[in-house]
C-alpha cells in the first residue's frame, strides 16, 4: 500500500539544485534497520547484565569450592592453575581506547568514501559501517560473557589469587599460609571471582573483533572494493596485516600474563573473527557497498516535489 502526505506549510522559494544521481540522500533508510538497532541493544544488555553474574562451577578443569578453598591449593592442580598472579600487559582501558579509535577510523574512512560519491550517501555508508561495528563488538562481548559465566574455568593464576586472598592479611589456621609472602589482592574477593572467568579470553575476542571488522572495511575500500587499484591494494593489505598482527599480540599477552590458558585465547580469537565477519557481510556486499535491504518500507522527508512546502512520504 502506498501512503503519501504533503503538508503545505509556506510557499517555497526557487527550486533547489538537485544532487547528482547516485549521491542523493533520500530513500536509503529501511524499517528493517530497526531489527539491527534492537540487536545492538540486546548485545549491550546481555554484556552489561552478565558481568554482574557469578560464574558457574567449572565446566572445564578443577572445581573451586569457596567453603573448602584449601583443596584448590593442592599440588595436583599446580600444573594448570599454579602460575603466579601478575599485572596486565594490556589493561582493559587500553582495549577500550582501541575500540574507540577503531570506531573513529571506520567513520572517517566511510565518511570520505561517501563524500567521494561511491554510489551511496555519506549517511548510509557511515550508518551501516558504525551499525555493523557496534553489532560486531557488542555481540562479541555478550557471547564472551555468556561463555565466561557458563563455563567458569579457573585462570592459570587461580591458586595464587586464593592464597593472596586468604593469606595476604592473616595466617591460615592449618598452616597453608606458612612461608607465603605475596601481597593481598587489590580487589579482595572480586579478584577471586574474576579468576573463575578464564574461558574465553575477552581481550582476545574483543581485539580480533575490532581488528577484523576494521580490516574488512579497509578491504571494501582499498583491496577488493569497486574503487580499489594496485596502489590502494598494497597499502590496504599492509594495513589489514598490521591490524590482525596487533590483535594477535594482544591475545598472546594473555597467556604470557598468566591470565588465560592457550585454549581460552584461541577460541576467543576465533569468536571475535567470526562475529566481525558476520556483522560486516550482513551490511556490505563484495564491492564494499551497503547491501540493498529487502522490502519496500522506506521513509523520505524533504522538499515537496510540487515545489511548495514540506513533503513527507512513505511506502509500506
Amino acid at each position: 500500500m502506498l501512503a503519501s502526505l504533503v503538508l503545505a506549510v509556506i510557499p517555497a522559494g526557487p527550486a533547489q539544485a538537485v544532487e547528482p544521481e547516485g549521491h542523493a540522500e533520500e530513500g536509503w533508510w529501511r524499517v528493517e534497520y530497526v531489527a539491527d538497532y534492537l540487536s545492538v541493544g540486546a548485545g549491550l544488555g546481555l554484556w552489561l547484565g552478565l558481568r554482574t553474574v557469578k560464574p558457574a562451577a567449572a565446566g572445564i578443569g578443577p572445581v573451586f569450592e569457596p567453603d573448602r578453598w584449601q583443596g584448590i591449593l593442592g599440588p595436583a592442580h599446580s600444573d594448570t592453575i599454579g602460575e603466579p598472579h601478575q599485572g596486565n600487559t594490556v589493561p582493559e582501558w587500553g582495549l577500550t581506547i582501541w575500540a574507540g579509535v577503531g570506531l573513529a577510523g571506520i567513520m572517517v574512512m566511510e565518511g570520505v568514501a561517501g563524500a567521494n560519491g561511491l554510489d551511496h550517501t555519506d549517511h548510509q555508508l557511515l550508518h551501516d559501517a558504525t551499525l555493523g561495528y557496534s553489532e560486531a563488538l557488542l555481540w562479541t562481548l555478550a557471547i564472551t560473557e555468556i561463555l565466561k559465566t557458563g563455563v567458569g574455568r579457573l585462570r592459570p593464576d587461580f591458586q595464587d589469587r586464593v592464597r593472596r586472598y586468604h593469606c595476604g592479611n592473616r595466617a591460615s589456621p592449618d598452616g597453608l599460609c606458612a612461608g607465603f609472602s605475596g601481597a593481598p589482592l587489590n580487589n579482595g574477593w572480586a579478584d577471586v571471582e574474576t579468576g573463575q572467568r578464564s574461558f574465553v579470553s575477552g581481550h582476545s575476542s574483543t581485539a580480533f573483533a575490532i581488528a577484523t571488522y576494521w580490516a574488512l572495511v579497509i578491504g571494501g575500500r582499498m583491496v577488493w572494493g569497486k574503487r580499489a587499484d594496485s596502489n590502494s591494494m598494497a597499502i590496504g593489505a599492509l594495513a589489514q596485516a598490521g591490524l590482525l598482527a596487533a590483535a594477535f599480540w594482544v591475545a598472546s599477552t594473555r597467556v604470557a600474563d598468566n591470565r588465560h590458558h592457550i585454549e581460552d585465547v584461541v577460541v576467543g580469537s576465533v569468536l571475535g573473527f567470526v562475529v566481525a565477519h558476520a556483522a560486516y557481510w550482513r551490511h556490505f556486499d563484495g564491492s564494499g557497498m551497503p547491501r540493498e535491504r529487502s522490502g519496500s518500507e522506506s521513509l523520505r522527508i524533504g522538499p515537496s516535489s510540487a515545489g511548495v512546502g514540506v513533503g513527507v512520504s512513505g511506502s509500506f
